[in-house]
């Protein structure tokens, strides 16, 4: 048995009593005994209600500035109101959002059942968009769950016990022989062992990316999407690749969280903030057998960047349905967003619908830095799942074909991923029977 599934099964256990739990730096301190577990992906469960003493580091005001906060059931409805932190830009604190304030035997808190307590690590000194450090999950319920279960969204009041790893179809998977630059498990794994705090919406939710625990841009974090759901496709076995799906899955359940709790708007397509949410939970519906999941491409009030910016434009000779293109529906041009008209464009580096599509100077910036690229290794991975039907937008990938072999610019792209696609995505486009949608007839 590999290192990591030990490591999961020794994280894994049935419920105990606790006075206190410490996870990755962060420190709940309660009152008495209470029954404590940790649910399939390490994070932990408590059956409450519950009254915290103490939460290390604490949160204190000190020199005109809160830090270290924590909220309950956080949810994007909020916007950028928040109780994390004082010091973060474009955001309004409030404290009575921080329940970890000045918390202390003298002063406890109660956490009632059905919550989730997302506690946080400030950095001292905020460096460029770094403001938390860290960010942890403590579940509340009225009840034990079942070994195996995955954890509740953290946003929103919804806790009810919905998946178990033993519910997981290790059968959707590839098994295919790993190519030059395969990273190390144990570092895939890495990417996806924290919660990924990600209910602020657009460009400010950035600011709230706990650096531990993931990337602060949008870009990078579809990046690291399609990176974790490849390697879920190499030959590892079943146990080798379990460490890594439970965290995967994990992720795909709290984006789905986020969506239905008010969050239908938080990856509206901007540059490269909004990629890489829709594919964890798609991934997570098929991996879970849960079809609510598994059918998002089909919830058309749900924003997702990368969806937003690719369309079909005019049938050409080769593409007699449209040619996929790249382009943002700005609604109105400014200094980011500048409409291409006839072939040329001002200072823009998001542009608006981009009748010609690939024109050298027409939104480059954010076509080469932050999207395209990202999108390229989940994408195939939708389509080594045959799910590319339950995307539901087939510019999407008629977009990332052309990127790869009209473009694939080697200084953008990952090289897993690109040795990835070299290898196996000619015989994935086709054999997903994508061509029937007329792209590339």
């Amino acid at each position: 048995m590999s290192g990591s599934i030990v490591a999961l099964l020794l994280l894994v256990r049935i419920g105990w009593c606790e006075t206190k739990i410490t996870q990755h730096g962060i420190t709940w301190a309660f009152n008495s005994d209470y029954t404590v577990g940790q649910y399939a992906n390490g994070d932990y469960w408590l059956v409450g209600p519950v009254t915290i003493v103490g939460i290390d580091p604490p949160s204190t005001e000190a020199a005109g500035r809160t830090m270290n906060g924590s909220m309950v059931n956080p949810s994007p409805t909020l916007g950028t109101t928040q109780g994390y932190d004082t010091s973060i830009p474009y955001s309004t604190y409030l404290s009575s959002l921080n329940v970890a304030l000045d918390v202390s035997p003298s002063n406890p808190i109660v956490i009632p059942n059905g919550s989730s307590l997302v506690s946080t690590i400030s950095f001292v000194t905020p460096v460029g968009n770094d403001y938390l450090r860290s960010a942890e999950v403590l579940t509340v319920l009225d009840t034990a769950p079942p070994d195996g279960s995955f954890r509740p969204p953290y946003s929103g009041t919804y806790k009810t016990i919905l998946f178990n790893s033993s519910d997981m179809d290790y059968s959707l998977l590839q098994s295919l022989p790993a190519v030059p630059d395969t990273p190390l498990l144990s570092e895939v794994e890495r990417m996806f062992e924290r919660v990924w705090l990600d209910h602020v919406p657009n460009f400010m939710g950035r600011l709230f990316h706990p650096s531990e625990n993931m990337p602060d841009y949008g870009a990078d974090m579809a990046e690291e999407v399609s990176i974790g759901a490849l390697m879920l496709n190499l030959d590892f076995t079943n146990e080798e690749k379990e460490t890594l799906l439970v965290r995967y899955v994990q992720l795909g359940i709290d984006l789905w969280g986020i969506a239905t709790n008010g969050g239908k708007e938080n990856w509206v397509a901007n540059g490269g903030h909004a990629s890489g949410r829709k594919f964890p939970i798609l991934f997570a519906g098929l991996i879970l057998g849960d079809p609510e999941m598994s059918n998002v491409g089909f919830e058309t009030e749900i924003s997702f960047g990368e969806d937003e910016q690719t369309y079909l434009g005019q049938p050409t000779a080769g593409y007699p349905e449209g040619k996929p293109l790249w382009g943002q529906d700005c609604g109105q041009a400014s200094y980011y967003y500048d409409l291409c008209v006839n072939n040329s464009y001002t200072s823009g580096a998001k542009d608006c619908r981009d009748p010609e599509g690939l024109v050298d100077g027409c939104g480059d910036g954010y076509r080469e830095c932050c999207t395209s690229h990202t999108w390229v290794g989940f994408c195939l991975a939708t389509r080594m799942l045959g799910a590319v039907d339950l995307w539901n937008h087939p510019a999407l990938f008629g977009y990332v074909d052309r990127w790869m072999t009209e473009v694939n610019n080697p200084d953008y792209t990952d090289h897993f991923i690109r040795n990835m696609w070299d290898s196996y995505g000619l015989f994935y486009r086709f054999y997903t029977g994508v061509e029937a949608w007329g792209l590339y007839r």
